[in-house]
């Protein structure tokens, strides 16, 4: 089953944007992309917490700064986890 997203992982993503280096909030995004692109060296249940979290905060977080690739890499990379049937 999956897990609810952690409410201190929403506040984070709110620092994070509220850093005044916009630089530090491009490397969170991309560490969060690689970090995707690992994850099935995780448990599976830990697998779907962190793609959950990374489709509602970290994939609509890089459509509003434009990096549509980044969202698409994300999106697809969750839906791997999320919905392994299907993808």
């Amino acid at each position: 089953m999956i897990q609810p997203v952690e409410p201190m992982k929403l506040t984070d993503c709110v620092v994070f944007l509220a850093m005044e280096d916009a630089r530090a909030v491009l490397i969170k995004l991309a560490d969060r992309l690689h970090n995707m692109g690992t994850l099935n060296y995780l448990p599976k249940t830990k697998q779907q917490c962190f793609a959950k979290e990374t489709l509602e905060i970290f994939a609509p977080l890089v459509n509003q700064l434009g990096i549509l690739n980044w969202k698409e890499q994300l999106e697809k990379l969750c839906f791997k986890y999320l919905y392994p049937d299907k993808f």
